[in-house]
């Protein structure tokens, strides 16, 4: 009879073998809709079907059940990697999305992007850009850029408070000029905020405008990037002398 252990390296080991082989074509099929220029949705359903690949192989043999049971955990968490994966490097890097992202990412339930949504029955909100870098060190206006904010529903925006939240919020401002409280009656009735850096030498990172408004569900966020500031720089020192400093300097020896 075999040690207990030995046994249960001997059936853990196809599992890995079927979980790393899931993983690899679930990856290998989102790169390829990737480079086909596949919707989000077409390469979350090739990741899937990629996911699937190595456990539906695996599951040949005796204990049928119990195989086709584990077959499906490993597809499910070799999908789970893969779109976690490639959900965190689009979020991170501001990238176009492999996959669909969850509706919490990038704005409130009335969305944001530049591209108009359709049209929507009571208030909507659309947001341009969906992301703003002040990243222009050469210039001397602290690096403004400005956020529109775009209804586009069949009924009144009314927009709350507008603040900054996360990372470098402390070093960044903003001036909603008239968009605070403001009630966008019409469709494509809009105002503009405008966000900056106050320090060059403040933290850099990414924070979020976060624009409250009457929609259900969360605010409308914008994402925001900071370089960081200059390294310090160390005061300059005196050069070192030669030789001792005290006494005269005309070489003559010093008066008893």
């Amino acid at each position: 009879m075999a040690p207990p252990q030995r046994t249960q390296q001997q059936a853990s080991g196809p599992v890995a073998l079927a979980m790393l082989g899931a993983v690899c074509c679930s990856i290998i099929s989102t790169l390829a809709t990737k480079r086909l220029t596949a919707s989000p949705e077409l390469a979350l359903a090739a990741a899937a079907a990629g996911a699937a690949i190595a456990p539906l192989i695996s599951v040949a043999g005796r204990h049928q059940p119990l195989r086709v049971s584990v077959g499906v955990l490993v597809t499910v968490m070799a999908l789970a990697v893969t779109y976690g994966g490639f959900t965190v490097v689009d979020v991170t890097t501001d990238g176009k999305p492999h996959f669909p992202l969850p509706g919490d990412v990038g704005g409130g339930s009335g969305g944001s992007g530049d591209d108009p949504p359709p049209a929507a029955s009571g208030p909507a909100i659309r947001v341009v850009p969906a992301s703003v870098a002040l990243d222009c060190p050469e210039r001397e206006d602290r690096c403004a850029r400005e956020v529109r904010v775009i209804s586009t529903g069949s009924a009144p925006l009314v927009i709350g408070a507008i603040e900054f939240a996360g990372g470098p919020a402390a070093g960044l401002a903003h001036d909603a000029g008239d968009c605070e409280r403001k009630r966008l009656a019409g469709t494509e009735d809009g105002c503009t905020i405008s966000v900056w850096k106050e320090s060059p030498d403040g933290p850099g990172g990414t924070a979020r405008l976060v624009i409250h408004q009457n929609l259900p569900g969360l605010p409308t966020f914008v994402r925001v990037k900071a370089p960081a500031g200059p390294p310090p720089t160390d005061p300059p020192t005196d050069p070192p002398t030669d030789g001792p400093t005290d006494g005269p300097s005309d070489g003559l020896p010093a008066e008893g």
